[in-house]
């Protein structure tokens, strides 16, 4: 599994912020051992000279810092070398891996801030896990029949139900009513998975298929026209 988190502290925020996010990290890696983890963000720590070994995480300071919060048993490392304009690196990445790589991104999307370069994140070969069967049923309640479902609802005397039974009984009346609604009155629609790739656009699919059938009117009349 991937578990992947972002973070922004401010400047000079005080060392509380610092213990209570380095113990949600410690919580969530305890949580989901066996995961590959990245957290990143702008940590505001510039006087932090950062590095590694094979046992994890290490690093010096130069003045007093909140870098005293991060303790080396959390077993990550900081991958970012790339520094700012200013020759400082407040974004950094943690990460359980080595092999994480992180570069300064040649063609960024936005413009570039100078406290923080554009950087590429590239992950490591990992096993993906075996596709599943997606298909499935589901109610759709865009297209249900609510009035239908209103009076359904209505035909029952609540008030009468509800005196003759305890919390419990009456709470189990009024759900076994809601749910015979939804068996009766909302349709079940079958979900396939798509033979085409997740990013496919329905614009995209009918341009595909627009070019599949008139490559066949080519073939079928050999003509260039109709190339």
């Amino acid at each position: 599994a991937f578990i992947i988190g972002g973070v922004y502290i401010p400047p000079q925020s005080p060392s509380l912020i610092y213990k209570t996010y380095i113990e949600s990290t410690a919580h969530i890696i305890n949580e989901y051992p066996g995961s590959f983890f990245i957290f990143c963000g702008d940590y505001n720590l510039p006087e932090i000279s950062w590095d590694k070994d094979v046992d994890g995480l290490t690093y010096s300071f130069s003045s007093v810092s909140n870098a005293q919060c991060i303790p080396d048993s959390i077993a990550l490392y900081q991958q970012n070398t790339v520094f700012n304009s200013y020759g400082s690196l407040l974004d950094l990445i943690f990460c359980n891996n080595l092999n994480l790589k992180v570069e300064c991104c040649l063609e960024p999307v936005v413009p570039v801030d100078k406290y923080h370069p554009a950087l590429n994140i590239e992950f490591p070969n990992i096993q993906s896990a075996p596709s599943c069967n997606r298909d499935q049923t589901y109610f759709n309640f865009r297209k249900s029949n609510y009035s239908k479902i209103c009076s359904f609802i209505s035909s029952f005397d609540w008030n009468s139900t509800f005196s003759l039974l305890d919390l419990d009984s009456a709470m189990n009346s009024l759900f076994d009513a809601l749910h015979r609604s939804i068996i009766d009155f909302v349709p079940k629609c079958i979900f396939y998975v798509s033979s085409y790739p997740p990013w496919f656009s329905k614009e995209l699919k009918q341009i595909l298929f627009l070019k599949k059938k008139a490559h066949l009117k080519f073939k079928a009349s050999s003509n260039v026209c109709d190339y």
